[in-house]
């Protein structure tokens, strides 16, 4: 499908892609971690699948997984189910742990992930407060041996539409360089504190 995705999605918009060159070597799978903000429903990790040159394997709300044609085929496509609290699903944490205990098996195999921190997209041209979901699951991926011999890179990729509902409009996304999270340790607690500097630090990265 992604060829068609691609071709789709260039055809509607004009595509601008810059950074690829801080996604370093691709010849070898990497452990690697992308966030963005979310502006435009499933038009971004579209954009995300289609413009980056790895296959890429998305945390989703876990809403639009209740129909089983949609399940079977949003699997295929590498995505995962996340439930959030506004979802109210019985047994949530567990559930999610499950989510996290697949994308950690991803991450140790040399995956790419997509997230979205913001937890929900909306139709303006600005970066939301993160939840803390994001910050949690990387600070427990940075403790897993396999994902630190594979050298977890967490990075920001900038994602802007210029009118996503408008013909041949501009579409912009932007790779940054990796986040020096060096300050958590090889083993961080997945703390208060903890995730609060680091959902800054995601955030900061993704606004530079």
């Amino acid at each position: 499908m992604r060829p068609f995705a691609k071709w789709i999605f260039y055809m509607w918009h004009r595509v601008e892609i810059q950074g690829i060159e801080n996604l370093e070597d691709l010849t070898k799978p990497q452990a690697r971690l992308l966030f963005s903000g979310h502006q435009n429903a499933l038009a971004d990790p579209i954009f995300g699948c289609v413009a980056l040159p790895m296959q890429m394997h998305y945390f989703t709300r876990a809403d639009v997984f209740a129909n089983p044609l949609a399940r079977a085929l949003l699997l295929r496509l590498n995505m995962m189910p996340i439930f959030r609290p506004i979802d109210r699903a019985t047994e949530m944490v567990e559930r999610n742990q499950d989510t996290f205990n697949s994308a950690h098996a991803r991450l140790e195999s040399g995956a790419c992930l997509g997230i979205f921190p913001e937890a929900g997209h909306l139709d303006e041209r600005r970066i939301r407060r993160f939840k803390h979901g994001s910050a949690r699951f990387i600070l427990s991926a940075l403790g897993r041996k396999g994902i630190q011999d594979q050298c977890l890179h967490v990075q920001p990729m900038a994602l802007d539409f210029e009118r996503y509902e408008g013909y041949r409009s501009l579409a912009r996304i932007r790779v940054g360089t990796a986040l020096d999270l060096s300050s958590f340790g090889s083993n961080p607690e997945d703390n208060g504190p903890n995730r609060i500097a680091l959902s800054h630090q995601m955030r900061e990265g993704l606004l530079t």
